[in-house]
């Protein structure tokens, strides 16, 4: 508050990107600060979970391509890591456009996902895939289950991410029914 020499006082709000409020509206400056900022942290928050997913898919993909035996496997997990390395930096640059600060990496469950999908990664490519297809599945739920709480402009970026990770469960889908197509003329 700063007081004039006249004895009134006239509040002066900073609000978003320095935007300056007499008391008139003030109250209404009051109300949006409230949503916007709250808004904009629920969005980042949400953001940054869906970016720590795409951490440990790009991670995992990363780990176990080199491991497997299986080139047409191999490459498939070397376009997808390609997919969501591009994904980060897109959810990067929105988490940055909101005003929030992206977070780096997976933490300790991206190191437990990294461990499993190794030891699955030796066990052959019907176990990969099956495993790297159901990280997938679960990262289309976590983008669904955000997606009503975003502004439009995240909708249509988490809507085009999901579009590009439906492509890779059909991926998944198809390399799966040719394993077991393998497996059932082998036996």
């Amino acid at each position: 508050m700063i007081m004039l020499p006249n004895s009134t006082f006239l509040t002066l709000l900073v609000f978003e990107r320095c935007h300056f409020f007499v008391p008139g509206e003030i109250l209404e400056a009051e109300k949006m600060k409230g949503k916007i900022g709250m808004s904009n942290q629920r969005q980042i928050e949400a953001l940054n979970e869906l970016l720590k997913g795409e951490y440990k898919a790009r991670d995992i993909y990363d780990k176990t391509k080199g491991i497997q035996g299986d080139h047409q496997v191999k490459d498939l997990l070397a376009k997808f890591q390609e997919d969501h390395d591009r994904h980060i930096e897109r959810l990067k640059q929105r988490i940055l456009e909101l005003g929030g600060e992206p977070i780096e990496g997976t933490g300790f469950a991206g190191t437990m996902a990294n461990l499993s999908a190794t030891y699955k990664a030796m066990l052959g490519p019907e176990a990969i895939l099956k495993q790297v297809y159901e990280g997938e599945k679960m990262g289309v739920h976590s983008y669904e289950d955000r997606l009503d709480g975003l502004d439009e402009t995240s909708q249509e970026l988490v809507k085009e991410i999901m579009a590009e990770d439906h492509e890779h469960l059909k991926f998944f889908e198809a390399r799966m029914d040719h394993e077991q197509q393998e497996d059932s003329f082998e036996q």
